[in-house]
Parts: structure tokens; C-alpha cells; sequence
């Protein structure tokens, strides 16, 4: 059984025709799918960002040995809002107060 999106030929031809240089992941099973598709990405050159309340696992430890393990191989770990708002850059954006509304 496959566990990782890249093994996939179309999704990796998708993200080098993209000129991808970053991904943005989360799913289910940390440790499992999840983990093999960041590794995977990061071994393919991307800069991988796991939102780590975006992604989940049967049981607790298993989605922290999973987080943990990808931020070992390189995976910024990051969270929802903190990810948005990262993508926001700032309170200027046009999209900020519209942002703040859908959080709080």
C-alpha cells in the first residue's frame, strides 16, 4: 500500500510544473501518511510546513512521534492561525480584519 502523495507520478510532475518551492500539508495519521509525504517532499526539495491541529492519528502518541519526526526531518510545524496569519504577513493586508473576524 502506498502511504505517501508523492508516490504518486502526477503529483510530483504537478509540483515541478508548479515550480513549487513550498507545501503546506496536513491529514490523517501523523505518523503514518502524513510523515512519508513531508519526508517525501522535503527530500524533493520543498519547504515543508505541517499544521500540526490539522493533522491527527488514532492516538495522541502516535500523532506526537509523528510531529516530532517531521520536524526532524526538517518540517516547520506550525498552526492554523499561526499559518494564516504568516500568509497575511500583516495587520495592512485587506484581508486581515476579515481574517481576525472568522478566528475569534
Amino acid at each position: 500500500m502506498q502511504r505517501s502523495m508523492n508516490s504518486r507520478h502526477a503529483f510530483l510532475a504537478k509540483i515541478d510544473e508548479l515550480q513549487a518551492r513550498s507545501a503546506i500539508i496536513c491529514g490523517i495519521e501523523s505518523h503514518v501518511c502524513v510523515f512519508q509525504t513531508a519526508r517525501d517532499l522535503i527530500q524533493h526539495g520543498l519547504s515543508v510546513h505541517v499544521v500540526d491541529d490539522a493533522t491527527s492519528s488514532r492516538t495522541s502518541d502516535n500523532k506526537d512521534i509523528g510531529v516530532n519526526r517531521m520536524a526532524k526531518e526538517g518540517a516547520v510545524i506550525t498552526s492554523t492561525e499561526m499559518l494564516l496569519f504568516e500568509l497575511l504577513r500583516d495587520a495592512k493586508h485587506e484581508k486581515f480584519r476579515e481574517l481576525v473576524k472568522l478566528i475569534k
